[in-house]
């Protein structure tokens, strides 16, 4: 009787350490994961680059305003126009002033 307990014992203790986790160390994966990331940086620095020159390229936006006559002209597109409104002349369109149009 003792004999079957001590095994029963022994295999309970044993089935019990198997269906535990074993910690695994991949030194493949985190070379692949390290790559990864690098070739990411390297996508992102390509990117910064990319934009960097359309910048350059196109020139720096707020130097329009520098241009001489830009503050007479947005004086002038400030101001009301002559005549009826767009809103005030969609309200008066119809289809049937379209078709009587000569």
């Amino acid at each position: 009787m003792k004999t079957t307990l001590s095994i029963a014992l022994v295999m309970a203790l044993g089935l019990q350490c198997s269906l535990g986790q074993a910690v695994v160390h991949d030194p493949l994966l985190e070379f692949v994961t390290i790559t990864n990331h690098l070739a990411q940086l390297a996508r992102m620095a390509q990117t910064i680059q990319e934009l960097q020159q359309t910048k350059d390229r196109l020139g720096d936006a707020a130097s329009i305003l520098s241009i001489s006559g830009v503050g007479e002209t947005l004086l002038q597109i400030a101001q009301t126009g002559i005549g009826q409104s767009r809103t005030a002349i969609a309200s008066i369109a119809n289809s049937a002033l379209a078709f009587a149009y000569q």
